[in-house]
């Protein structure tokens, strides 16, 4: 009895000394919010990392904010309507560069919490940001929804505030296992996401790291990420969502590159795909024939880096396939063209929408000797082009190209 009224006492004589450490630890964090704020926009590009990691520090001990008031001076708050999740936001202005949004998400369930900066497109008259959440139930599984509004504007829209925060874990991650743990998982949170009806047209623009494709017939959603590993090698994740007959079905993208022997002339599915970054769709149709055709990258690993040219198509089911004889080469017919190069030189790939063309550099060894060695290639200032005609992407090559 007498050891745990001695225990007892011992906490109440601590708790004070807790309550003060956390209360200095807060109004240093309101001290360099306020100098912060105040700060030219030199500074302020200068601190804005420190300070949203001293921001971080805090709220994981504690200080979580309340629905109306803000954790800072300035800030807005919102609490999500089961109190698991907690969201500040600010508005942080510039003189002369874009001013931004300074916001912050906290996860009560799991005790984790992490803080983000966004450039505005525009500036705003009224300077304030306001976290409003949304709670989408359409099954087991709940999507906690967060806008970011301004001036009646939605600024940021994070359709689930769960897998904006999964996306966050995997950029800090540094490519160990714990990358591809959590790409797993975001695999699994996106593919449920993807999956509703009223998401379909959302672009994912608010979730950062996270590239996502939709074609313009309202048929086809692509995303698509990446994971370098300690050794510098990429892995690729994705997921594709097709909506027909007033259905939408998702489908996981497997990465199978590194055991596809001859991917130029191969077809593919998802189960087995040949892993990129898509960062952009071309539609073209022939003959009652659709093609997506996808542009990507792949950062390969600690020698090269690839650029990837694929087409995808879809059965009278909705399944899709990758991989098509569509590129005329010089009269040879590929499926999908892969540019390797060196990963110190940068090719651009890009679709020229004023002259319905894919421009491209043209590719070669740097010196004679490295002929055949797609380690050493680069650009070598000229250009090549690809030209939809009669249901295929034909080689033009050395073309003059102005507006590079």
């Amino acid at each position: 009895m007498g050891n745990r009224i001695h225990i007892i006492i011992f906490f109440l004589l601590l708790f004070p000394i807790i309550a003060t450490a956390q209360n200095a630890d807060y109004q240093n964090l309101v001290k360099q919010w306020d100098k912060f704020r105040n700060s030219s926009d030199n500074e302020k590009d200068y601190r804005s990392a420190s300070f949203l990691t001293l921001l971080e520090e805090t709220l994981r001990q504690g200080i979580s904010g309340h629905r109306d008031t803000g954790v800072l001076p300035g800030w807005k708050s919102d609490t999500s309507s089961d109190n698991r999740f907690v969201a500040h936001a600010a508005y942080v202005s510039f003189d002369i560069r874009p001013d931004q949004i300074f916001y912050c998400l906290y996860d009560r369930e799991n005790e984790e919490g992490f803080s983000f900066s966004r450039e505005l497109r525009k500036k705003y008259s009224n300077r304030t940001v306001t976290p409003r959440f949304e709670m989408i139930m359409p099954g087991e599984v709940p999507f906690h929804a967060i806008n970011f509004v301004s001036d009646k504007d939605v600024v940021i829209n994070l359709p689930d505030v769960e897998t904006a925060l999964l996306l966050e874990k995997l950029s800090r991650s540094r490519g160990g296992e714990y990358a591809f743990d959590v790409s797993a998982l975001l695999q699994l949170r996106l593919e449920e996401l993807m999956k509703l009806p009223g998401l379909f047209e959302n672009n994912f623009s608010g979730f950062a790291r996270l590239s996502t494709l939709m074609s313009s017939d309202d048929v086809l959603k692509i995303v698509t990420w990446n994971v370098e590993d300690i050794h510098g090698v990429h892995h690729h994740f994705g997921l594709t969502a097709v909506n027909m007959d007033d259905e939408i079905r998702t489908f996981r993208l497997i990465d199978q590159s590194e055991d596809i022997q001859t991917p130029e002339f191969s077809t593919l599915n998802t189960s087995e795909w040949y892993g990129a970054v898509y960062y952009e769709i071309i539609e073209e149709k022939y003959r009652g024939d659709v093609f997506y055709t996808l542009l990507g990258y792949d950062g390969n690993n600690a020698f090269s880096r690839i650029r990837v040219v694929d087409v995808l198509t879809l059965s009278n089911k909705g399944i899709p396939k990758f991989g098509a004889p569509v590129f005329d080469i010089n009269g040879r017919i590929k499926l999908r063209l892969i540019f390797e190069h060196s990963n110190r030189a940068n090719m651009m790939l890009r679709y020229d929408d004023n002259n319905d063309l894919i421009v491209m550099d043209h590719l070669a060894p740097m010196e004679p000797a490295y002929e055949g060695d797609r380690s050493y290639y680069g650009p070598d200032f000229s250009y090549d082009a690809l030209e939809f005609k009669k249901g295929k992407w034909n080689l033009l090559e050395n073309i003059e190209l102005r507006n590079r």
